[in-house]
């Protein structure tokens, strides 16, 4: 399968200290200072939104926001733009860019106190209900490609899955490790698999 439009959620580590919405100016100091690998083109706040997107940073190739669906906040990166590669260089491609955001808002002289991200727990999500529905094929099919990947993004670190259980909802899967690399070494390590 060809997978595309994917999506990587990394939750936060405990509470957000401070209102959403000062991720606004965060990510407009983004965009001025071309803090990622890809244009970044507007900001948009929709924390008006209940369990929403929160607050969205708009780039060419993927959109970025800090999450607040199903009432967990976390920083979610979604590609827009089709990705060459094999299903494990897209996924680290993916990662690699939620890893480098996470590391910039963590490292913020502006977010007081500073936002801490899990490197251990995320989400895979596929954006495309006609590609990949939220069914067991798709699960039986996805899921063997996100375990090899697993296993050579985090050499020697156990991994749980769990997939998202109501169809109703976008194909995804929940991973839970057994190590929490630093976003640093998160980066490095993806770099050689992309």
């Amino acid at each position: 399968m060809e997978w595309q439009k994917l999506g990587v959620k990394l939750e936060l580590d405990g509470e957000l200290g401070f209102p959403i919405h000062e991720f606004i100016g965060e990510f407009h100091r983004f965009i001025q200072t071309d803090r990622l690998p890809i244009m970044l083109i507007d900001v948009h706040d929709y924390s008006h939104v209940h369990q929403g997107p929160g607050i969205l940073l708009v780039g060419d190739e993927a959109n970025l926001s800090i999450d607040q669906t199903d009432g967990r906040v976390g920083l979610h990166v979604a590609y827009k733009r089709p990705l060459g590669g094999t299903t494990g260089q897209k996924l680290a491609r993916v990662l690699r860019l939620a890893a480098q955001a996470a590391r910039a808002l963590e490292r913020s002289r502006h977010l007081k106190p500073a936002p801490a991200f899990r490197s251990d727990r995320f989400t895979v999500v596929v954006n495309d209900r006609l590609s990949a529905p939220n069914t067991e094929e798709t699960r039986a099919t996805f899921e063997p490609e996100l375990r090899a990947f697993v296993a050579e993004a985090y050499a020697g670190v156990e991994c749980a899955l769990e997939p998202e259980s109501d169809p109703r909802r976008l194909f995804g899967m929940r991973v839970a490790l057994s190590q929490r690399p630093t976003f640093d070494e998160l980066i490095k390590s993806l770099a050689t698999l992309q």
